[in-house]
């Protein structure tokens, strides 16, 4: 009964639609923290490089890659 739920579609958008979330928060959180001219930039670029990974069925952990993409 677990597997079906978790490999069935609608799990797998509303899994998609949370990390999206997250990541909006980790942008947010950064630009905030940045004092917003500092990290504007890096924050938007860093967001979209892990949300076009989510989008192409990334399966990893979020927090470590975007803080790895922010700080490319």
């Amino acid at each position: 009964m677990f597997e079906k739920i978790v490999n069935s579609k609608i799990y797998n958008i509303v899994d998609r639609i949370v990390r999206v979330f997250w990541v909006n928060i980790l942008m947010i959180g950064t630009i905030v923290l940045g004092l917003f001219f500092f990290t504007f930039g890096p924050a938007v670029l860093a967001g979209t490089y892990v949300i076009k990974l989510i989008y192409q069925k990334y399966e990893g952990p979020i927090l470590p890659l975007y803080i790895k993409a922010f700080k490319r």
